[in-house]
């Protein structure tokens, strides 16, 4: 005789239908959005108020309707759509909390494809397991009350957790003032009828994506004439932070402090900004906040294109509150899915409008922005100075915002869309390029096209092949001649000593060798630092590159060293 069904009874369906309706929305829109925004205030250009009343609404609306839903069914379909939610909730709480696997960058800021397809497969293993065995027990078991009470005891567990996480952050959270100074779009496009220096950083730029475009288009790169193509060219760093600060200062991150304390010693110790002033240069810069500066006060009176600002009006407040939930849920969601969210600390840029002392808003690294706002306005001259500038793109970064064509499109993380952005980020170099011979300013200019670092593949584990970063260089006074080659081995180390060089900066310095100083076949050693990701104990893996830097062979690791968590 089989045993008999024990149902659950009306006030048990009711509490249990309340219980599971709440765990998701609030779990994601309330408890979710507003512990990330508490535990990264510092990071955020707005306020919790901002954004968490829409969020509150979002969820007790998605509440109402999960809510309605399971009221209204009946039968094995209650169970089933309930053990699902029931499910749904346990997992994003068990994935946000122990399954992301040292992730501990906002967002796509961090990509959660370089887990490696050994974790992304565990991950989702996890979640497909538990998944039938939560189906199984809906459909297959008899008691459901026993399985009501599981259900309950869980839901109140995640609740009351994710409560005291919240209260904890909140009493712990000190919002800072929403007041600083920033980089801004003043002089973006600016440029001397004096000398020139220019620096185009596309984000990852690595040979990789130089040869996918080469094997699209053999002759894509062609125009660049009178620049050398550097094929051996290597970064010092694996990632943005601190290779940004790096290639302005010379000045090496140890890891032992915090990013803001790094900023302040690289900047105010370098030397190579404060000669370009002293030769009569303006310095422009264009880079992103966070991974290269947090308050541009650490630049003190050396950059022209500081605002302060002490006021922001939120431009559209469903659009980031949107940014925010889509923050959350890529913290719950299982490693394969969490990189179609498309979503970085720099989008939420986008929402924010900055009250600035010169009326011009902050520079936010959106290609097809930047694009846009060169083709609105092309290059304009002055002639009280020289002119450096340090323009920042995302290139071969996700979030991807144009086509091939420069063109905006929606942004996306989709790796298919690296060479399209590729192509239009050297759209805008080549129109530029073009509006400087017509200014008759191209000839003297010094003008830099690399990367910042290489791509990453895996952040997780050691560097398994080559990382090699693009470079094109045009020394001043070189043009009208045909893209040159070379297989020198250069790296980042030689980058401040190129410009001082080709632009003949008079200074006390020794900025060392120049690109163009380097042999075809010298024996240099060349460092290379690869930021690990391990959670809390993060890693500086350190390699020596001799030779050729696209034979994995001419790579030797010597050092590991635990820095704790690298964006501390």
């Amino acid at each position: 005789m089989s045993k008999e069904t024990i149902e659950l009874t009306s006030r048990q369906r009711f509490w249990l239908s309340l219980l599971a309706a709440a765990a998701l929305p609030f779990s994601v829109a309330i408890f979710g959005a507003g512990e990330i925004y508490l535990n990264n205030s510092d990071e955020f250009l707005f306020v919790l108020s901002d954004f968490w009343f829409v969020a509150i609404a979002i969820a007790l609306a998605v509440f109402a309707t999960i809510f309605v839903l399971l009221r209204v069914l009946r039968g094995k379909v209650f169970h089933l759509i309930l053990s699902l939610v029931v499910w749904l909730s346990l997992m994003s709480y068990v994935q946000g909390n122990f399954l992301n696997f040292g992730l501990t960058s906002l967002g796509a800021d961090e990509l959660a494809a370089g887990a490696g397809i050994g974790l992304i497969v565990l991950d989702l293993s996890i979640w497909l397991i538990t998944g039938i065995g939560f189906v199984c027990a809906a459909l297959l078991l008899k008691d459901k009350q026993t399985l009501g009470l599981l259900a309950t005891v869980t839901l109140i567990m995640i609740f009351a957790v994710q409560t005291i996480n919240f209260s904890i952050a909140f009493m712990n959270s000190d919002e800072p003032e929403k007041s600083e100074k920033v980089l801004t779009t003043e002089n973006l496009f600016e440029v001397s009828e004096k000398d020139n220096v220019i620096v185009f950083i596309l984000d990852r730029f690595d040979v990789y994506y130089y040869d996918q475009t080469l094997r699209q288009d053999p002759d894509f790169f062609k125009a660049l004439d009178g620049f050398t193509f550097y094929d051996n060219n290597i970064s010092l760093y694996s990632r943005t932070y601190p290779s940004v600060t790096y290639m302005l200062t010379g000045q090496e991150n140890a890891f032992q402090s915090t990013r803001e304390e790094y900023f302040k010693e690289a900047y105010s110790d370098s030397v190579f900004l404060k000669d370009l002033k002293a030769n009569g240069y303006k310095i422009n810069l264009y880079t992103s906040a966070y991974y290269a500066y947090d308050d541009a006060a650490v630049f003190g009176d050396l950059v022209d294109n500081v605002s302060h600002y002490d006021d922001y009006v939120i431009k559209g407040r469903m659009g980031l509150t949107a940014k925010m939930l889509a923050l959350s849920l890529y913290r719950y969601l299982p490693l394969g899915v969490k990189d179609l969210i498309g979503v970085s600390s720099a989008d939420f840029d986008k929402y924010v409008s900055f009250d600035t002392e010169n009326d011009h808003e902050k520079y936010v690294m959106n290609d097809a922005d930047t694009y846009r706002l060169f083709r609105e306005s092309g290059l304009t001259t002055q002639n009280q100075s020289n002119t450096f500038t340090f323009l920042h793109l995302n290139g071969c970064h996700s979030p991807y915002t144009m086509d091939e064509n420069g063109n905006p499109i929606e942004s996306n993380n989709y790796a298919s869309a690296a060479i399209p952005a590729l192509k239009g980020c050297f759209g805008l170099i080549y129109d530029y390029i073009a509006q400087l011979k017509a200014l008759g300013l191209y000839e003297d200019a010094t003008i830099i096209i690399t990367g910042d670092h290489a791509r990453a593949m895996d952040d997780t584990v050691d560097v398994e092949d080559a990382r090699v970063t693009a470079l094109f260089v045009k020394q001043s006074g070189d043009h009208g001649t045909p893209l040159a080659y070379s297989s020198a081995p250069v790296c980042q180390e030689n980058l401040r000593a190129e410009i001082v060089k080709s632009a003949g900066i008079k200074t006390e310095e020794d900025y060392g060798r120049a690109f163009s100083d380097i042999g075809e076949n010298e024996e240099i050693v060349r460092k290379y630092y690869f930021e690990k990701s391990n959670g809390d104990k993060d890693e500086i893996v350190k390699y020596r590159v001799v030779g050729d830097a696209n034979d994995f062979a001419s790579w030797t690791l010597y050092e590991k060293e635990v820095v704790g968590e690298i964006y501390k």
